[in-house]
């Protein structure tokens, strides 16, 4: 069979009358831009349009452009998972076998909650100056990969794009909200292929292979953790030489040639004891078996368990031509990096000054006026429609 072209669903998008199967999406509409056209989010094998049900609901909903194995069998395998688990990172979804139409044949369709929020890569950009911004979001990812990790789940594509910033609760907090469940592996799926293998920039060389299972987050889990801490210590500076807008700090060739990598040197002469220690664990994971990279959570306990062990600095300082392993200084925070991930298993960072965090909270701001937009506007067109004009 083959499946609809980005523009065949550009198409069905905007007769929702006669495109879809669920009642409430045929009395929609999509969002649209200036010129009336639709805005997906393109991904590899799917198209994510924002879409307005017939109740004002905004959802997110995702076309393939291309097959994946066991689509409706994954997603109902999912959906069991997570409703047990009962994670607050999560987003809901409701699976069409059939759920939209496109000229004459019908193909599934994901419907997803929408979420207002800012990537990964996005909060970086515009707030990552604020080394307490910085500082929270590393805790509030160590705390996330836990939980994932006690819920025997794995995400299987963590990269920026599928990690969002959103407003959670009152005042200036946010939370982290995971999207996109297409390679996600919960224990029902153990026996069946993998939907995707994942951002080449975050995953284990060898998962390029295809390998699926329950340790498939392992490395993505080190690579984010040690971009972020690496930006606590190291400033926007670090990531205005690096940013490509593709990553977050790392490339593949980072991991399979470290010793020929700008940015392995230039982090290792940091000498941070949360940095240094962190990549030395990925940089010695790329080199072995997927499952034996260590847990991030489990790594950050104490500074003990983080440490690497003698034979792995020896080896690590055979990789990247050093002398020795570095003398590394103890920066104030150390301490308190530890004590935060033992007695608070929250994923929102603690509720920051509105002074000192002016971004956070013109977020939040601005998230709750883009919703007062989007809910008054279907309003203010009836009314525009109904108002009298003279001839």
């Amino acid at each position: 069979m083959k499946w609809p072209l980005s523009q065949d669903y550009n198409e069905a998008i905007q007769n929702p009358a006669t495109s879809f199967a669920d009642p409430l999406l045929r009395q929609g509409t999509p969002v649209t831009n200036n010129l009336g056209i639709p805005v997906p989010r393109s991904g590899n094998f799917a198209d994510v349009y924002p879409f307005r049900d017939g109740r004002g609901r905004l959802w997110a909903l995702k076309c393939f452009t291309r097959p994946v194995s066991g689509l409706q069998e994954r997603y109902a395998a999912i959906d069991r998972h997570l409703s047990q688990a009962n994670l607050p990172f999560v987003v809901g979804f409701r699976f069409h076998p059939q759920g939209i139409r496109v000229h004459g044949k019908w193909f599934p369709l994901l419907q997803m909650d929408w979420v207002e929020g800012l990537t990964l890569d996005e909060f970086i950009r515009r707030f990552g100056g604020s080394p307490a911004n910085l500082e929270s979001l590393f805790l509030m990812w160590v705390r996330l990969c836990r939980r994932l990790r006690q819920a025997d789940i794995a995400h299987g594509d963590l990269q920026h794009g599928n990690v969002l910033l959103v407003p959670s609760g009152q005042g200036t907090r946010l939370g982290l909200k995971l999207i996109d469940y297409d390679g996600m592996w919960v224990p029902e799926l153990a026996r069946r292929t993998p939907g995707e293998i994942g951002h080449p920039h975050y995953q284990h060389p060898t998962r390029a292979k295809g390998l699926y299972g329950p340790d498939i987050d392992r490395f993505p889990h080190l690579v984010i953790a040690c971009a972020l801490r690496a930006l606590v210590v190291g400033g926007m500076e670090l990531w205005h030489r690096h940013d490509t807008g593709d990553h977050l700090l790392f490339s593949r060739r980072d991991f399979i040639e470290p010793e020929q990598s700008v940015l392995v040197a230039e982090l290792w002469k940091y000498d941070d004891p949360i940095l240094t220690p962190l990549l030395g664990h990925l940089l010695l994971s790329a080199r072995r078996s997927m499952s034996e990279t260590p847990w991030l959570d489990h790594l950050m306990v104490n500074a003990e368990t983080l440490a690497l062990a003698d034979s792995e600095a020896k080896e690590l300082s055979s990789i990247l031509g050093l002398e020795s392993r570095p003398e590394v200084k103890k920066p104030h925070d150390v301490e308190t990096v530890f004590a935060a991930l033992r007695f608070d298993d929250s994923i929102g960072p603690a509720k920051a000054g509105v002074g000192s965090n002016i971004g956070i909270w013109l977020i939040g701001l601005g998230f709750f006026a883009l919703g007062l937009v989007l809910l008054l506007a279907p309003v203010v067109m009836i009314l525009l429609r109904l108002w009298p004009t003279s001839e």
